[in-house]
């Protein structure tokens, strides 16, 4: 197992954090993150994928690691890299969302970071070439247990608290002729999908839409995405971050709870999937 505790339960503990005490991470801590960091796998697409676990070392430094004030008080961000020619989002999703879990196994408060940062300040402090872009960062750090005034009115704002329910994300056959996919018919699969549902994502719009073929263990991830929300020569594209979220949440918990499978690129030939995009599939034995 990747974690100590349960996959569900970290994935149903984790919040976003928005404010950190200054203290610095014990040694200790910070030498298993690293580890972490340094044994990250590739995701299913290959992608070349690095990730950072960047400190502040003072308050007057010449770097200043901007979030346009939603983050206060972090001292230490886990930034991730990827090539700008082949930026390999949805591997991106994947593997940040590993990390996040994992810090949340070490009881450290974390916040996806993706349209609210200084890109060129984080990659300034990492040396990046121009090569190199950063899709999204996290803080990682020791929060206070009461969410602040300000905090509240932010997670208010962005609808951390609103999820979908199943009957807008999960179909059976045909995401828009056969009808919303119930719990009874997923049976063994609705926890994984379930942890789906919880899975943060930018905006919290849920983009992922997944169809189950009649019949089969064969769960199809589309991309529905939000009109307006990827404008043009915009370099990063948030919601195929969110597809790779989705996609480690329903492994993870698919194989906690031993369910046999791997994703495959097989996109369904005879499901309907208007204005959906196909990422991927989880062929279940």
């Amino acid at each position: 197992m990747i974690f100590q505790q349960s996959s569900v339960d970290l994935i149903k503990a984790r919040s976003s954090r928005r404010s950190y005490s200054k203290r610095q991470l014990e040694p200790e801590v910070r030498e298993k993150i690293e580890q972490f960091l340094a044994q990250s796998p590739k995701g299913f697409f290959g992608s070349e994928l690095h990730f950072n676990l960047l400190e502040k070392t003072s308050e007057d430094e010449k770097v200043k690691l901007g979030t346009y004030g939603f983050i206060r008080g972090a001292q230490t961000f886990v930034v991730g890299a990827t090539s700008a020619a082949d930026p390999g989002f949805v591997d991106f999703g994947y593997l940040m969302e590993r990390i996040v879990l994992f810090l949340t196994d070490l009881n450290l408060g974390t916040c996806w970071l993706g349209g609210t940062l200084d890109r060129g300040e984080f990659a300034k402090a990492l040396n990046l070439p121009d090569s190199q872009i950063i899709p999204a960062v996290t803080p990682v750090g020791y929060t206070e247990s009461d969410r602040s005034l300000r905090e509240m009115i932010i997670r208010f704002g962005s609808g951390s608290k609103r999820r979908k329910g199943w009957n807008k994300l999960f179909f059976e056959g045909n995401p828009e002729g056969s009808g919303p996919l119930g719990e009874e018919v997923a049976e063994k699969y609705s926890l994984p999908l379930e942890m789906v549902r919880l899975a943060p994502s930018a905006s919290n719009r849920q983009p992922w839409r997944i169809v189950k073929e009649v019949g089969k263990q064969h769960y199809h991830f589309f991309l529905r995405r939000t009109k307006g929300y990827l404008k043009p020569k915009q370099q990063i594209d948030l919601q195929k971050i969110d597809m790779g979220i989705a996609m480690f949440h329903f492994e993870i918990v698919a194989k906690e709870v031993n369910l046999r499978g791997k994703w495959e690129n097989c996109p369904p030939e005879k499901l309907a999937t208007t204005n959906a995009e196909y990422i991927i599939s989880w062929i279940g034995e």
